[in-house]
């Protein structure tokens, strides 16, 4: 049970942590239903990082080949 909990404060720690750093652009849907979403235990916090984010890698831009 502690090792539950304390996967599911990590979770969430890393989700809030996430979600803040993002900006707007970089979030599927606003910030304020992410934060709240990501405090359902489990569930929410993979939501977020399987669907809240925004792939960043059709963003980057195209490498020089070095």
């Amino acid at each position: 049970m502690i090792i539950g909990a304390v996967v599911q404060l990590g979770l969430l720690a890393a989700a809030q942590v996430d979600i803040k750093r993002r900006t707007a652009e970089q979030l599927n849907g606003p910030r304020w239903m992410w934060m709240s979403v990501s405090l359902i235990n489990f569930v929410g916090p993979i939501a977020y990082f399987v669907f809240g984010r925004r792939n960043q890698a059709s963003e980057l831009p195209a490498s020089t080949g070095r």
